[in-house]
């Protein structure tokens, strides 16, 4: 007579299952390692032992990243303050037309409410000049965007905010102006991390409307050639590109 086919299924399961206890028996160390360490040890040092308890404690995954990103990673810094931004559409600028180019201004206002003085072209030029317009795109200097994060880190953890120029349209408003790049001025006022990466918080001097102004969703995002890029809250048509980054002093 053949062979019963659930007997020889059975029979199958039996050994398999063998086999996997036989596995996992070879990978079990812990009634070896608790206790004493035998091994050779250094004599100033106390013997060392492993806990004699089957309970085993580990952290959270997610508590674990979070506790390594506060470790090796920047952490947050969020300069924010209510009565300290600054819209450029503002009558200390004058009327409507000079406020229309008051940007700069109105960061220089937000730096003083820090009590930072900064802002300014050094003989003519910016402390970093990221990239500048030319053959209908921008021409980026990898190396300066390198630099331009470091530097608004050290004055970050400073407590100091950063006027920085961003581009957002080719030849805004019909041609170049004079240093081929720089469309508007906003400021740097922290930075941080969320699912979509790391990235820096900026003030949107450009809007009369302070919620939109001072937004959480206000982000220049870390790209890969170190470039930062973000759009307004107030007018997500503009992408902006750091072009700029001015000096404090």
């Amino acid at each position: 007579m053949g062979t019963n086919p659930s007997e020889k299924l059975k029979k199958q399961k039996e050994s398999r299952i063998l086999a996997l206890e036989s596995r996992m028996t070879a990978l079990m160390f812990w009634n070896d390692a608790s206790g004493e360490y035998t091994g050779e040890v250094d004599t100033k040092l106390p013997a060392r032992k492993f806990p004699s308890t089957d309970m085993v404690h580990y952290f959270h995954p997610i508590a674990w990243v979070r506790q390594m990103k506060l470790m090796y990673y920047k952490r947050d810094i969020d300069l924010r303050e209510k009565g300290k931004w600054q819209t450029q559409f503002d009558v200390i600028f004058g009327n409507k037309a000079v406020q229309n180019k008051a940007c700069w201004k109105a960061c220089q206002v937000v730096l003083s409410n820090y009590n930072v003085n900064g802002g300014h072209l050094i003989n003519g030029k910016a402390l970093y000049q990221i990239g500048i317009e030319k053959n209908n795109s921008l021409e980026i200097d990898n190396n300066n965007a390198k630099l331009a994060i470091k530097y608004l880190d050290e004055q970050l953890e400073l407590g100091k905010p950063i006027i920085v120029g961003v581009d957002h349209t080719y030849k805004y408003k019909g041609g170049f102006n004079n240093d081929k790049s720089t469309d508007h001025f906003v400021i740097i006022i922290g930075r941080g991390s969320d699912e979509t990466g790391d990235f820096y918080r900026f003030y949107e001097v450009g809007t009369s409307y302070k919620n939109k102004g001072m937004s959480d969703e206000n982000k220049l995002y870390v790209k890969m050639n170190s470039v930062l890029k973000g759009k307004p809250v107030y007018n997500a048509k503009h992408e902006y590109t750091v072009i700029q980054i001015r000096k404090n002093n």
